[in-house]
C-alpha cells in the first residue's frame, strides 16, 4: 500500500491537482543556496506581484480558504498507461486530501496538518513522518496560490533568475525559497501566469529533476488556475492531469481530512 501511496502522492500538488512527485519520490534536501542579491530579490518580488495580479489579484488570493478540484488523470509507469478520475481538496493553511479512482480500485490519501495517511481496499494506515513535508509542499504549490501568498506576505524569499523557454514561449524565472524548500518558478513573459515548476526530487533510482508544466489557465471563482498539468521526471512524462472543475471556498471542514 505504501508503495502505491508514494506513486500517487503525486496526485496532490499543483492543485492538489497533481502532486507530481515521481514514484517513491520525496523532496530532496538541496545544499543551502547563496542569498540572492538585493537587485534579484527586488526583481523577483516584482515578478511575483505581476503573477499575483494576473491570477486575479492579491486580495482574491488571500481570500481563498479552500479549493476543490476534479479531474481526469493519466499515469505512465512501469505497468504502462493507467487512467482514472481524481478529486482533490485543500483547506488552508495545512490540510490536503485526494481521492483517486483507478482500475485497481479507489485510493484516498490525506494530511490533517500533523499526520499523513492513506486508505485503500477499506484499510487505512499512517504514512511515514517523512511524507509530511511532501504533503505540505503539495498544499503550498496547489494552483500556485500558496506560492504567491507566502511570497507576498514575506514568508518566502524570491529572486529573479533570468529567462527560459517553456513550450516555445519565453518565461521569467524566479527562485522561490522557504526554509529547506526550494522551487524554480517559470512565469510566462506575456501573461505572467505560471508555466512551470521545477525542483529536485528523490526517487527509488536516486535524485532527479522533477518538472510540472501548467497551461490552459481559466477563471475559477475570480482566480485563474491551470486546467492542464503535466509531470516530468528526468525529462520523461509520467503524469497528465486535465481538470474538469474547480471550486473555491466551498466550506470544507477540518474533520474531512482526519484519518478514517
Amino acid at each position: 500500500m505504501r508503495q502505491l501511496a508514494r506513486l500517487l502522492t503525486g496526485l496532490l500538488p499543483l492543485f492538489a491537482l497533481a502532486s507530481l512527485v515521481a514514484a517513491g519520490a520525496a523532496t530532496a534536501q538541496p545544499a543551502p543556496a547563496a542569498r540572492a542579491s538585493s537587485e534579484a530579490r527586488a526583481r523577483g518580488m516584482e515578478l511575483i506581484k505581476q503573477a499575483a495580479a494576473a491570477m486575479g489579484g492579491a486580495d482574491k488570493l488571500a481570500a481563498v480558504k479552500d479549493v476543490t478540484v476534479k479531474g481526469k488523470v493519466v499515469l505512465n509507469g512501469p505497468m504502462g498507461e493507467v487512467t482514472g478520475d481524481s478529486v482533490a481538496l485543500v483547506l488552508y493553511p495545512n490540510k490536503i486530501k485526494s481521492t483517486i479512482n483507478l482500475p485497481m480500485g479507489e485510493m484516498v490519501q490525506g494530511y490533517d496538518g500533523k499526520t499523513a495517511w492513506v486508505q485503500m481496499a477499506g484499510q487505512a494506515q499512517e504514512l511515514p513522518a517523512a511524507m509530511n513535508e511532501e504533503m505540505e509542499r503539495s498544499i503550498i504549490t496547489s494552483g500556485a496560490i500558496g506560492l504567491m501568498r507566502l511570497a507576498l506576505d514575506g514568508q518566502a524569499e524570491v529572486g529573479a533568475a533570468g529567462e527560459a523557454e517553456v513550450n516555445g514561449k519565453m518565461a521569467d524565472v524566479v527562485l522561490w525559497k522557504r526554509g529547506t524548500l526550494e522551487i524554480q518558478l517559470s512565469l510566462d513573459a506575456r501573461t505572467h501566469l505560471l508555466s512551470k515548476l521545477a525542483f529536485r526530487g528523490m526517487t527509488p533510482q536516486g535524485e532527479t529533476d522533477i518538472e510540472v508544466i501548467t497551461s490552459d489557465h481559466r477563471d475559477a471563482g475570480g482566480v485563474k488556475v491551470p486546467f492542464k498539468v503535466t509531470g516530468l521526471q528526468g525529462g520523461q512524462q509520467y503524469l497528465q492531469l486535465t481538470v474538469t472543475d474547480v471550486k473555491l471556498n466551498a466550506g470544507l471542514e477540518a474533520g474531512m481530512f482526519a484519518k478514517p
